[in-house]
């Protein structure tokens, strides 16, 4: 495994389920007002126990790995992206063992977080503010 520094968003204290961030996101990078069609969703695991299920921008993606078409490319600021290559066959989902890329309803293809060129709307719009962009280590 390489170290290197990389930058992700984290939880920084407790969710409240309000599905802001997905809402946001949904409508930032699909157009979509359904925050199901987000790239950051929110698990409801108990009545009161909810979290953001994101891309972790791990530092050996086994969703690069598993592509087979080559859809999956790093842009310039180092962040993993999906590119029209994409067939929608779910290997990349299947092989993520965080649930952090998922076949979006809308496209039939894959979508996962690419940090919002730098300024993540989920981050920015948590009326909570327990999102954070983190620099990582791994």
């Amino acid at each position: 495994m390489h170290y290197c520094m990389r930058k992700r968003i984290e939880l920084e204290g407790s969710c409240t389920g309000c599905r802001v961030c997905a809402s946001v996101c949904a409508f930032h990078n699909a157009g979509s007002q359904n925050w199901k069609h987000g790239r950051i969703l929110i698990v409801k695991e108990e009545p009161d126990t909810d979290y953001p299920v994101i891309c972790r921008q791990c530092a050996e993606p086994a969703c690069l790995k598993a592509c087979k078409f080559g859809a999956l490319v790093y842009n310039a600021a180092g962040v993993l992206t999906v590119t029209d290559a994409c067939t929608g066959c779910g290997a990349c989902v299947r092989a993520c063992q965080y649930s952090g890329i998922h076949i979006s309803a809308l496209t039939k293809k894959a979508v996962k977080c690419d940090l919002c060129n730098g300024k993540p709307v989920c981050v920015e719009h948590c009326p909570v503010h327990v999102l954070a962009v983190k620099e990582v280590e791994e």
